[in-house]
């Protein structure tokens, strides 16, 4: 599972987000974004792998 969120949402935090989701699928990927500075398609690809790499072998990724 792959989560992608901005740390600023209405009514939470992208964390509380992240929290929550990774309550229910602890080894779920989360990849935080700037909403003033969408990525490229290309840049969300190569972080989208490298989430879900680490994720697959247990570790802990942030991309902000």
């Amino acid at each position: 599972h792959l989560l992608i969120t901005t740390r600023h949402l209405p009514g939470m935090t992208g964390d509380q987000l992240a929290e929550s989701v990774t309550s229910w699928h602890p080894r779920a990927a989360v990849i935080y974004t700037q909403s003033d500075a969408p990525l490229r398609p290309s840049e969300l690809a190569r972080r989208a792998r490298e989430a879900l790499t680490m994720a697959a072998s247990g570790g802990v990724f942030s991309a902000a």
